[in-house]
Protein backbone atom coordinates (compact mmCIF):
# COMPACT_ATOMS: atom_id res chain seq x y z
CA UNK A 1 0.00 0.00 0.00
CA UNK A 2 2.81 2.42 0.90
CA UNK A 3 4.46 1.75 -2.48
CA UNK A 4 1.15 2.38 -4.26
CA UNK A 5 0.66 5.68 -2.46
CA UNK A 6 4.22 6.72 -3.27
CA UNK A 7 3.60 5.94 -6.94
CA UNK A 8 0.49 8.11 -6.92
CA UNK A 9 2.45 10.96 -5.31
CA UNK A 10 5.17 10.72 -7.97
CA UNK A 11 2.61 10.64 -10.78
CA UNK A 12 0.76 13.61 -9.34
CA UNK A 13 4.01 15.57 -9.12
CA UNK A 14 4.85 14.72 -12.74
CA UNK A 15 1.41 15.84 -13.90
CA UNK A 16 1.78 19.10 -11.98
CA UNK A 17 5.17 19.79 -13.60
CA UNK A 18 3.81 19.04 -17.07
CA UNK A 19 0.80 21.27 -16.45
CA UNK A 20 3.02 24.14 -15.29
CA UNK A 21 5.16 23.82 -18.43
CA UNK A 22 2.07 23.75 -20.63
CA UNK A 23 0.77 26.95 -19.03
CA UNK A 24 4.15 28.63 -19.39
CA UNK A 25 4.49 27.72 -23.06
CA UNK A 26 0.95 28.76 -23.86
CA UNK A 27 1.55 32.15 -22.23
CA UNK A 28 4.76 32.63 -24.24
CA UNK A 29 2.97 31.80 -27.48
CA UNK A 30 0.16 34.20 -26.69
CA UNK A 31 2.74 36.92 -25.92
CA UNK A 32 4.11 36.37 -29.43
CA UNK A 33 0.61 36.45 -30.89
CA UNK A 34 -0.35 39.66 -29.09
CA UNK A 35 2.94 41.53 -29.66
CA UNK A 36 3.00 40.83 -33.39
CA UNK A 37 -0.62 41.52 -34.29
CA UNK A 38 -1.81 37.94 -34.35
CA UNK A 39 -5.38 38.91 -35.18
CA UNK A 40 -4.08 40.21 -38.53
CA UNK A 41 -1.75 37.31 -39.40
CA UNK A 42 -2.31 35.65 -42.75
CA UNK A 43 -2.95 32.39 -40.93
CA UNK A 44 -3.70 32.31 -37.21
CA UNK A 45 -5.64 29.06 -37.13
CA UNK A 46 -6.00 27.80 -33.56
CA UNK A 47 -4.12 30.65 -31.91
CA UNK A 48 -5.84 31.98 -28.81
CA UNK A 49 -8.48 29.26 -28.79
CA UNK A 50 -8.99 26.49 -26.24
CA UNK A 51 -7.38 24.01 -28.66
CA UNK A 52 -4.04 22.60 -27.53
CA UNK A 53 -1.15 24.76 -28.76
CA UNK A 54 0.41 21.81 -30.58
CA UNK A 55 -2.48 22.14 -33.06
CA UNK A 56 -1.98 25.87 -33.67
CA UNK A 57 -0.73 26.93 -37.09
CA UNK A 58 3.06 26.94 -37.30
CA UNK A 59 3.61 25.19 -33.95
CA UNK A 60 5.04 21.66 -33.91
CA UNK A 61 5.43 19.22 -31.04
CA UNK A 62 7.07 15.74 -31.12
CA UNK A 63 4.73 12.80 -31.52
CA UNK A 64 5.51 11.30 -28.10
CA UNK A 65 4.53 14.38 -26.08
CA UNK A 66 1.84 17.04 -26.11
CA UNK A 67 3.70 19.61 -24.06
CA UNK A 68 7.13 20.14 -25.65
CA UNK A 69 7.30 22.63 -28.52
CA UNK A 70 10.12 21.90 -30.97
CA UNK A 71 9.28 24.19 -33.90
CA UNK A 72 7.65 27.55 -34.51
CA UNK A 73 7.50 28.33 -38.22
CA UNK A 74 5.65 31.52 -39.16
CA UNK A 75 7.57 32.61 -42.25
CA UNK A 76 5.78 35.21 -44.44
CA UNK A 77 2.77 35.24 -42.14
CA UNK A 78 2.24 38.95 -41.57
CA UNK A 79 3.82 39.27 -38.12
CA UNK A 80 4.33 42.93 -37.25
CA UNK A 81 5.77 44.30 -34.03
CA UNK A 82 8.48 43.45 -31.48
CA UNK A 83 9.63 39.94 -30.68
CA UNK A 84 8.79 39.37 -26.99
CA UNK A 85 11.54 38.14 -24.68
CA UNK A 86 9.20 35.49 -23.26
CA UNK A 87 9.86 33.39 -26.37
CA UNK A 88 12.97 32.35 -24.45
CA UNK A 89 10.99 30.33 -21.90
CA UNK A 90 10.20 27.70 -24.54
CA UNK A 91 13.34 25.76 -23.69
CA UNK A 92 12.47 22.75 -25.84
CA UNK A 93 12.41 24.85 -29.01
CA UNK A 94 14.75 23.63 -31.77
CA UNK A 95 13.64 25.75 -34.72
CA UNK A 96 12.37 29.34 -34.75
CA UNK A 97 11.64 30.61 -38.25
CA UNK A 98 10.11 34.08 -38.40
CA UNK A 99 11.63 35.39 -41.63
CA UNK A 100 9.91 37.60 -44.19
CA UNK A 101 7.67 39.44 -41.74
CA UNK A 102 7.69 42.95 -40.27
CA UNK A 103 9.23 42.31 -36.84
CA UNK A 104 10.76 45.45 -35.39
CA UNK A 105 12.60 46.60 -32.29
CA UNK A 106 15.63 44.88 -30.82
CA UNK A 107 16.54 41.20 -30.84
CA UNK A 108 15.77 40.06 -27.28
CA UNK A 109 18.86 38.75 -25.43
CA UNK A 110 17.31 35.38 -24.64
CA UNK A 111 18.48 32.99 -27.34
CA UNK A 112 21.75 32.19 -25.59
CA UNK A 113 19.69 30.75 -22.74
CA UNK A 114 17.74 28.32 -24.93
CA UNK A 115 19.42 24.91 -24.59
CA UNK A 116 17.86 23.13 -27.59
CA UNK A 117 17.85 25.84 -30.27
CA UNK A 118 19.35 24.65 -33.57
CA UNK A 119 17.92 27.02 -36.19
CA UNK A 120 17.20 30.71 -35.59
CA UNK A 121 15.94 32.59 -38.65
CA UNK A 122 14.95 36.23 -38.12
CA UNK A 123 15.93 37.37 -41.60
CA UNK A 124 13.99 39.78 -43.81
CA UNK A 125 12.39 41.81 -41.03
CA UNK A 126 12.88 45.33 -39.65
CA UNK A 127 14.84 44.49 -36.53
CA UNK A 128 17.13 47.26 -35.27
CA UNK A 129 19.72 47.90 -32.58
CA UNK A 130 22.73 45.73 -31.84
CA UNK A 131 23.30 41.99 -31.97
CA UNK A 132 23.13 40.52 -28.44
CA UNK A 133 26.40 39.07 -27.22
CA UNK A 134 24.72 35.91 -25.90
CA UNK A 135 23.23 34.54 -29.11
CA UNK A 136 24.90 31.14 -28.58
CA UNK A 137 24.39 28.91 -25.53
CA UNK A 138 27.82 27.83 -24.27
CA UNK A 139 26.57 26.12 -21.12
CA UNK A 140 26.59 22.70 -22.79
CA UNK A 141 29.49 20.59 -24.03
CA UNK A 142 27.97 20.58 -27.48
CA UNK A 143 26.12 23.88 -28.15
CA UNK A 144 23.16 23.20 -30.39
CA UNK A 145 22.86 26.35 -32.51
CA UNK A 146 23.82 25.54 -36.11
CA UNK A 147 22.07 28.18 -38.24
CA UNK A 148 21.80 31.89 -37.41
CA UNK A 149 20.15 34.05 -40.07
CA UNK A 150 19.67 37.72 -39.18
CA UNK A 151 20.24 39.16 -42.65
CA UNK A 152 18.13 41.86 -44.30
CA UNK A 153 17.25 43.81 -41.19
CA UNK A 154 18.34 47.22 -39.83
CA UNK A 155 20.87 46.03 -37.26
CA UNK A 156 23.61 48.43 -36.21
CA UNK A 157 26.83 48.45 -34.20
CA UNK A 158 29.59 45.88 -34.16
CA UNK A 159 29.36 42.11 -34.05
CA UNK A 160 30.22 41.22 -30.43
CA UNK A 161 33.38 39.20 -29.89
CA UNK A 162 31.67 37.60 -26.87
CA UNK A 163 29.15 36.04 -29.21
CA UNK A 164 31.84 33.52 -30.11
CA UNK A 165 33.01 32.79 -26.58
CA UNK A 166 35.25 34.39 -23.92
CA UNK A 167 38.57 36.05 -24.66
CA UNK A 168 40.47 33.17 -23.08
CA UNK A 169 39.06 29.68 -23.41
CA UNK A 170 39.08 27.66 -20.18
CA UNK A 171 40.02 23.97 -20.41
CA UNK A 172 37.30 21.82 -22.02
CA UNK A 173 35.25 24.86 -23.05
CA UNK A 174 32.38 23.99 -25.45
CA UNK A 175 33.11 24.26 -29.16
CA UNK A 176 31.37 26.73 -31.45
CA UNK A 177 29.15 24.62 -33.68
CA UNK A 178 27.63 27.26 -35.94
CA UNK A 179 27.51 26.10 -39.55
CA UNK A 180 25.77 29.17 -41.02
CA UNK A 181 26.07 32.80 -39.95
CA UNK A 182 24.29 35.27 -42.23
CA UNK A 183 24.12 38.96 -41.29
CA UNK A 184 24.13 40.48 -44.78
CA UNK A 185 22.24 43.65 -45.65
CA UNK A 186 22.26 45.40 -42.29
CA UNK A 187 24.14 48.48 -41.08
CA UNK A 188 26.85 46.72 -39.07
CA UNK A 189 30.16 48.49 -38.51
CA UNK A 190 33.66 47.82 -37.21
CA UNK A 191 35.79 44.71 -37.53
CA UNK A 192 35.00 41.07 -38.09
CA UNK A 193 35.37 39.47 -34.63
CA UNK A 194 38.61 37.51 -34.47
CA UNK A 195 36.98 34.84 -32.30
CA UNK A 196 34.76 33.77 -35.20
CA UNK A 197 37.71 31.62 -36.30
CA UNK A 198 36.71 29.20 -33.53
CA UNK A 199 33.91 28.15 -35.86
CA UNK A 200 35.78 25.25 -37.42
CA UNK A 201 32.61 23.69 -38.87
CA UNK A 202 31.17 26.94 -40.23
CA UNK A 203 30.73 26.58 -43.98
CA UNK A 204 28.66 29.72 -44.65
CA UNK A 205 29.77 33.17 -43.47
CA UNK A 206 27.92 36.12 -44.95
CA UNK A 207 28.48 39.77 -44.03
CA UNK A 208 27.95 41.43 -47.39
CA UNK A 209 26.48 44.91 -47.76
CA UNK A 210 27.04 46.36 -44.33
CA UNK A 211 29.36 49.22 -43.33
CA UNK A 212 32.16 47.14 -41.85
CA UNK A 213 35.73 48.39 -42.09
CA UNK A 214 38.32 45.92 -40.80
CA UNK A 215 39.36 42.32 -41.51
CA UNK A 216 41.92 41.08 -38.98
CA UNK A 217 44.98 39.53 -40.61
CA UNK A 218 44.61 36.58 -38.24
CA UNK A 219 41.37 35.60 -40.03
CA UNK A 220 42.92 35.30 -43.49
CA UNK A 221 43.30 31.52 -43.60
CA UNK A 222 39.98 30.93 -41.83
CA UNK A 223 38.03 33.12 -44.26
CA UNK A 224 39.81 31.57 -47.21
CA UNK A 225 38.66 28.16 -46.01
CA UNK A 226 34.91 28.89 -45.90
CA UNK A 227 32.85 27.19 -48.61
CA UNK A 228 30.45 30.13 -48.91
CA UNK A 229 31.81 33.53 -47.90
CA UNK A 230 30.52 36.97 -48.87
CA UNK A 231 32.04 40.21 -47.61
CA UNK A 232 31.12 42.34 -50.63
CA UNK A 233 29.71 45.85 -50.34
CA UNK A 234 31.46 47.02 -47.16
CA UNK A 235 34.07 49.69 -46.46
CA UNK A 236 37.10 47.48 -45.93
CA UNK A 237 40.38 49.20 -45.20
CA UNK A 238 43.39 48.32 -47.34
CA UNK A 239 45.18 46.03 -47.56
CA UNK A 240 42.83 43.03 -47.62
CA UNK A 241 44.47 39.88 -46.15
CA UNK A 242 45.74 37.49 -48.78
CA UNK A 243 43.15 35.19 -50.31
CA UNK A 244 40.13 36.95 -48.81
CA UNK A 245 39.30 39.05 -51.86
CA UNK A 246 39.14 36.00 -54.10
CA UNK A 247 37.13 33.76 -51.78
CA UNK A 248 34.89 36.31 -50.10
CA UNK A 249 34.57 39.14 -52.63
CA UNK A 250 36.07 41.61 -50.18
CA UNK A 251 37.44 44.75 -51.81
CA UNK A 252 39.05 47.68 -50.03
CA UNK A 253 38.30 51.36 -50.56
Amino acid sequence: MARFIMTLVVLAAAVAVASAQTDKYRTALMDLYTATGGASWKNNSGWGTSAHYCTWFGVSCPLHTTQDITEIKLTSNGLSGPLPATIGVINTLKTLQLSHNALNGKIPPVFGDMPALVVLDLSWNQLSGGIPANMVNFTFNWPTLRVLNINNNQLTGTIPEAMFGPATLPPFYPALNLQTFNAEYNQLTGAIPSRVSRGSVMSTFMLGFNQMTSIPESLASWLDGRKYCDLEGNKWACPIPAGVSENCKAYCN
